[in-house]
């Protein structure tokens, strides 16, 4: 389909009515490689639209197949040349802030399957995971109102400790605390996986990691840092 306007008119002053997708639509977009670098960049780092973010990736991968030495350069930032270039570490220790400490409890759940694809009809979307693991941190009150999907029953580690061995539910509720600096930053739709990085209680490093199933939260691994005063990393920009 083309649409054009008259030379003498301003484009503000026309309308256009677009009929619906198909279900299978296929684009074509140019550009210079500097342009399209700064798009693969900001676009492959989960801080788009889901469809753009796969759009992206899509683009990326045609170009790594036409063109192997340029598309070792582009991607994600974190990951360059097929390498790993970014990691944030925290290390939980005997004796460390409350005490979520327990190493052989979290070599207990070595056969939990956090890496198997899961089919099709059991994934949830990047944007739903992340949701749910946010109102997860948000719970932490009184009495929350809007809780994420737990299953039945739901389990937590923390720091190896399991904290929820007694009565299977990871809701939070009851427990007032402010959870500030959220991020997610790594989701894994075809795993059900999401991590969300926190300051928790406003003081202390702190990354959780969710399991998905049917929409629902399975199993949470949770790891905290030492106290640390102040902004433990930069907000997403």
């Amino acid at each position: 389909m083309t649409v054009s306007r008259p030379s003498n008119r301003p484009a503000r002053h026309c309308s256009l009515n677009v009929p619906p997708n198909a279900k299978t639509l296929r684009f074509v977009e140019s550009g210079s490689l500097l342009a399209l670098l700064h798009k693969w960049t900001l676009r492959t780092c989960f801080n788009a639209q889901e469809e753009i973010f796969l759009a992206s990736m899509d683009e990326v991968e045609q170009v790594r197949d036409a063109h192997p030495r340029i598309g070792r350069h582009i991607g994600p930032p974190c990951i360059t040349g097929g390498k790993v270039s970014e990691i944030e570490t925290l290390v939980t220790r005997k004796g460390g802030t409350m005490n979520f400490y327990d190493p052989q409890a979290l070599l207990a759940t070595k056969d939990q399957d956090w890496e198997s694809i899961l089919p099709p009809a059991q994934r949830s979307t990047r944007a739903y995971m992340n949701e749910q693991a946010n109102k997860y941190f948000s719970g932490f009150a009184a009495d929350p109102q809007d809780l994420p999907n737990f299953a039945t029953p739901c389990h937590r580690w923390e720091g190896g400790v399991h904290t929820t061995a007694r009565n299977g539910s990871c809701s939070p509720k009851g427990l007032v605390l402010t959870h500030t600096h959220r991020r997610f930053p790594v989701t894994d739709v075809e795993a059900g996986i999401t991590a969300g990085f926190i300051n928790f209680n406003q003081s202390l490093p702190d990354v959780h990691m969710f399991k998905f199933k049917d929409g629902k939260i399975v199993w949470i691994q949770a790891v905290f840092g030492g106290r640390t005063d102040g902004v433990i990393w930069p907000d997403e920009k």
